[in-house]
């Protein structure tokens, strides 16, 4: 199990289920364009986006894709790029997790 199932009910309880259920769209909407762009960013943006990603994928119990946002974080801040298989992996990751938590946001 990839998603901190109690985070996300803890959430699911402050919002309440449909207003849970509408951020839920928008992070993937946001989160879908960010990986769009990665690639071809500059290192402060790549940052960014894996920072902001990071900080939103743990509010929906996203445990396993934040992880990976923390480690290509660190990656940027040290100096180094996201490549486009880091890029690819991020995707993949993130459309895996959604597949798993969005069963727990209908």
């Amino acid at each position: 199990m990839n998603i901190d199932r109690e985070t996300l009910e803890q959430y699911k309880s402050i919002f309440g289920a449909e207003k849970m259920r509408s951020l839920w769209n928008d992070f993937i909407d946001d989160a879908g364009k960010k990986l769009d762009k990665i690639e071809n960013a500059d290192n402060e943006a790549q940052r960014l986006a894996y920072h902001s990603l990071r900080s939103s994928s743990l509010v929906f119990g996203l445990k396993e894709f934040a992880e990976l946002c923390t480690v290509y974080e660190d990656k940027v801040l040290g100096g180094g790029r996201i490549t486009p298989d880091e890029a690819a992996a991020s995707r993949r990751m993130l459309k895996q997790n959604i597949a798993e938590a969005d069963t727990y946001l209908k």
